[in-house]
């Protein structure tokens, strides 16, 4: 097995990252196993993106509300409630049979491989596609692909990923591959499928509450470059 670049190796000796991987581990020491945190929070670290809350997930019989009592207990003993966390604690087991662990999900539902790297409990950032360390660096876009990967997907499943790729390309200026900007094009005519309940969530919730409307003119000509400019002029509608 190859070393980890030294960057990474970095990034997991700051005192935040240990702090969490703390937490993770005394989840874990209480029945709640794979423990992990990833997208947003890890990306922030990687790709220099804006950081997000910390969002844990795990795979265990352990219901989540159970799940989120002793997460409160040990961030309080331990002084740690000052962090960002998302106090929402998904068990992936519940979520989804098709599933067996928690990379599983995030192979299946986060969008790309720089979003799918993890944190787990011991400290240590796992890359799982194999392609997540290398891309944060040089800003690729590398979307998990709905089509091959072998997870089942919903409709509005892959309108998410469709839209969520689009955003990090206006966001973050990351480079689509080719299959990528396939794949986004792709997905597209699953617009038309959707409820109009899950339409209304992807244009309250994936553009209005994402995108200042000074920024819909520019934001619209990227997604546009993809087949999804229309979501701006919908948007505005509402």
């Amino acid at each position: 097995m190859n070393p980890k670049p030294k960057y990474i190796q970095k990034i997991e000796q700051l005192e935040i990252i240990k702090k969490v991987a703390f937490v993770l581990k005394e989840l874990e020491n209480n029945g709640i196993s794979q423990a992990c945190v990833a997208s947003g929070f890890t990306r922030s670290f990687l790709a220099k993106t804006p950081q997000s809350d910390i969002d844990i997930a795990y795979y265990s019989d352990v219901d989540y509300k159970k799940a989120r009592e002793i997460f409160t207990k040990i961030i309080k003993n331990h002084n740690l409630t000052n962090l960002d966390w998302d106090f929402t604690i998904y068990n992936v087991k519940q979520m989804n049979q098709l599933y067996n662990s928690v990379e599983d999900m995030y192979l299946a539902l986060f969008v790309n491989s720089i979003d799918t790297v993890y944190l787990n409990s011991r400290g240590h950032l796992i890359d799982p596609t194999g392609y997540g360390f290398n891309d944060s660096i040089n800003r690729i876009l590398r979307m998990n692909n709905y089509l091959t990967n072998g997870y089942d997907y919903t409709d509005s499943s892959i309108v998410y990923v469709c839209i969520e790729g689009c955003r990090r390309i206006y966001k973050f200026n990351w480079k689509p591959t080719e299959e990528s900007i396939k794949l986004i094009k792709y997905g597209a005519k699953y617009w038309d499928k959707l409820s109009n309940s899950d339409k209304s969530y992807f244009l309250n919730k994936r553009i209005k509450s994402k995108f200042n409307t000074s920024e819909y003119e520019k934001a619209s000509k990227i997604y546009q470059e993809f087949g999804w400019g229309f979501l701006f002029d919908l948007a505005k509608g509402i």
